[in-house]
């Protein structure tokens, strides 16, 4: 079964930044041609919880954006981000920290030079 997600004006915003990256051939190519079409058809069939205009990262437990000025908390270990209800659980990135507010410091990776 597949279903189609008629998501036209996000794919066009996707394609536009894209397009910033200077791909080459025939993904430049294609991804104009998308850009076309979606221009054509401006609208999304189902709404998204995303704001192109601002900037965010992505929470590592629900994969939902955490914009900037919204409070977040990072893993101990790995610093990757999460929403603030996670706290006290196992990154699920590094599966190494917790999630808190506190860095975990005085981890020094050494090589050792055998020459």
């Amino acid at each position: 079964y597949q279903r189609r997600v008629h998501g036209y004006s996000t794919a066009s915003i996707f394609g536009k930044r894209i397009l910033q990256l200077k791909p080459e051939g025939d993904l430049a190519k294609k991804t104009k041609q998308v850009i076309q079409f979606c221009d054509k058809n401006p609208s999304d069939s189902i709404k998204l919880d995303y704001d192109h205009k601002n900037i965010f990262v992505v929470c590592g437990y629900d994969f939902v954006p955490i914009y900037k000025g919204s409070s977040s908390i990072t893993c101990s270990y790995c610093h990757c981000s999460y929403l603030p209800k996670h706290k006290g659980r196992l990154c699920q990135i590094c599966n190494i920290g917790e999630i808190s507010s506190k860095t975990f410091k005085g981890v020094k990776f050494i090589r050792n030079s055998k020459d």
